[in-house]
């Protein structure tokens, strides 16, 4: 269940972290969840 969770809170702001790290490592190590497909 806390991948889902991770997963949705990841999905419900993946353009945000994307636009603003551009889906670099910065992102994973902020969520934790480097291995998030993104996009």
């Amino acid at each position: 269940v806390f991948v889902q969770a991770l997963e949705q809170a990841w999905k419900d702001r993946p353009v945000t972290t994307l636009t603003t790290v551009g889906g670099d490592a910065e992102a994973c190590d902020t969520d934790g969840a480097c291995e998030v497909p993104q996009g």
